[in-house]
């Protein structure tokens, strides 16, 4: 391969500086900085500045501000990590480039690297390379080692702008277990909802503020001195920021918390002068919330259930009903991450806050998701615990599919999930109007919601009506109703007829025979197909901007004092 010009060099370094990576220059034929040891401290302008005019020189591109490079050594390693970054979608879409030994460099951008983390070598079970984030730089294309160049095997500079941000938690695979700081979180990687911080956290807190002092100074602490069931007083603060995470509190409030109250250790940390106490104090805060952050997360069933959250988070939703419950199923997450299992308890007005929409809605979500199987509702059997709400509990093996990033044929299905689309209306609580063809089929005009439920019963071996209607948690006449409608689209066909049904306690026979249903030749692409040829999706979007723009209508006309009373009954005189 032969050498490259050095104008190519200079015309690649200003492609990476267009894309808004660090370029400096290299030693010729080598892969020592230019600048010497000093390097890092020096700006790169002045570096190529410094660069006599016309001299040969290679390219380093200098990792940091998210710009991360996986240096993968040998083949071994590129195989994996060809394989992992194919399992995040993202692949196809890196700048990588082809080193001379046979190695690769993936370019990728992240949030989230922890503090202080700068490289680290892969996992031993990945191969040979390491993980570039900070404080270091890699050779770059085009440059000349021995005669061999770097060269791009897909992609350019040009797409480091566009490309996806990842989480750090996203890429931990890449470095064995206890590298730096790679099992260390910053915040908690679901979204939770914030809560009063309760009586028990007061109590403690109060008992914290009111440890003896083991110096006359007051200065230093008993060592071993207890706090209600703690064995010690750091103990018993750390406890409190856990609590006060999983309430959903952040950093700044439970900051604000402590200097409130002044408990124990956070109160004794002290220095020559007022500002360094404060700087000694929120040091030790952040060193503690961070510890007990990571404890919290690294948990087999948490760290299951993050991921489960991450992909539903970045997926879309087809139709208004599917996003709303996107936005339930993202909450049951968020509850079950709290208690670290998934069977939890959950009130109404806590999953409408944390979705971000009406109780109505979140009613009706919660229906067609457990209806879907996606999860199993219970009521409380005790009277005292009536407080909590309903109980739930998410399906483990649709959870874990979510947990792999994996929205397959099945988990799209059942909840309406879309690869690789993005979620950035919920944060600002706006609802999706994008209608798709898939969601027309379930539409009232066509099968309608209830037929959906009995669709996802039916399978290649025939099953009563029966059996149909208890797994959609329906009545028998509805479920019949909902099979007629099925067959009268070909989603489902009736294959025989049984004994007549026996009426409970009476003993007469029914006036209809049991029959036996299985999944129809035509399948619901092929059906929403047909439909999309019918004009139905646009249709449909038309009925519903026609349906909102008569409510607002509605309510311009109706003052509000109106809208938001009910009328009250007169009572019947006597």
């Amino acid at each position: 391969m032969s050498k490259p010009a050095a104008v190519d060099v200079f015309a690649q370094r200003d492609a990476w500086q267009q894309a808004g990576a660090v370029a400096i220059p290299l030693r010729a034929n080598a892969k020592t900085p230019a600048a010497g040891r000093s390097w890092l401290s020096t700006p790169s302008a002045a570096q190529w500045q410094a660069l006599p005019a016309g001299k040969a020189c290679n390219l380093g591109l200098v990792c940091g501000a998210g710009h991360v490079v996986i240096d993968a050594d040998n083949a071994e390693a590129v195989r994996n990590v060809d394989a992992q970054l194919a399992g995040l979608g993202i692949l196809d879409k890196l700048p990588i480039e082809r080193t001379p030994n046979g190695g690769r460099h993936y370019h990728a951008k992240l949030v989230e690297v922890p503090h202080g983390f700068n490289y680290s070598l892969l996992a031993r079970q990945l191969g040979a390379g390491e993980l570039r984030a900070a404080n270091c730089y890699v050779v770059a294309a085009p440059s000349t080692i021995a005669g061999r160049s770097y060269v791009f095997e897909q992609g350019g500079p040009h797409l480091l702008p566009a490309l996806r941000v990842m989480a750090w938690r996203d890429f931990d695979w890449l470095l064995p277990v206890g590298a730096g700081a790679v099992d260390r979180v910053e915040v908690p990687p679901v979204r939770l909802l914030e809560r009063s911080a309760g009586g028990a956290v007061e109590a403690l807190l109060d008992k914290l503020g009111h440890a003896q002092a083991r110096s006359r100074r007051g200065d230093r602490l008993e060592r071993g001195q207890a706090v209600g069931k703690y064995g010690s007083t750091s103990q018993a603060e750390a406890a409190t920021v856990a609590i006060l995470i999983l309430r959903g509190w952040s950093f700044d409030a439970i900051a604000a918390l402590f200097e409130q109250t002044q408990p124990a250790h956070y109160r004794l940390r002290r220095a020559a002068d007022a500002n360094a106490d404060a700087v000694l104090r929120v040091a030790y805060l952040r060193a503690t919330y961070g510890n007990v952050l990571a404890e919290l997360a690294s948990n087999a069933t948490r760290r299951q259930l993050a991921l489960a959250w991450r992909t539903v988070e970045q997926a879309g939703a087809s139709g208004e009903g599917a996003e709303a419950e996107r936005r339930v199923l993202l909450a049951m997450l968020a509850h079950a991450w709290q208690v670290d299992a998934l069977t939890f308890c959950a009130s109404r007005r806590d999953l409408a806050l944390h979705a971000q929409l009406s109780g109505q809605v979140v009613d009706a979500a919660r229906q067609r998701l457990h209806a879907e199987r996606v999860l199993k509702v219970r009521r409380p059997r005790a009277a005292a615990a009536l407080w909590q709400g309903l109980r739930y509990t998410l399906d483990a093996d649709f959870v874990a599919s979510l947990a792999a990033g994996l929205i397959s044929d099945t988990s799209c299905h059942r909840s309406q999930l879309i690869q690789g689309a993005s979620s950035a209306t919920i944060a600002a609580g706006s609802v999706r109007r994008t209608v798709d063809a898939a969601a027309v089929v379930w539409a009232r005009q066509h099968c309608g919601p209830v037929a959906k439920r009995i669709y996802i019963g039916l399978g290649s071996a025939a099953l009563p009506v029966r059996t149909l209607a208890a797994a959609a948690s329906l009545r028998v006449d509805r479920a019949e109703r909902a099979l007629l409608r099925l067959a009268a689209h070909g989603l489902a066909v009736q294959v025989a007829e049984g004994a007549p049904r026996v009426r409970s306690g009476a003993g007469r026979p029914a006036r209809k025979l049991v029959t036996y249903w299985l999944r129809g030749a035509v399948d619901v692409a092929e059906l929403a197909s047909r439909l999309a040829d019918n004009g139905a999706v646009d249709r449909v979007e038309a009925e519903r901007d026609d349906w909102r723009q008569r409510v607002q209508a509605m309510r311009g006309k109706v003052p509000a004092a109106k809208r938001l009373t009910r009328p009250r009954r007169k009572r019947a005189q006597r």
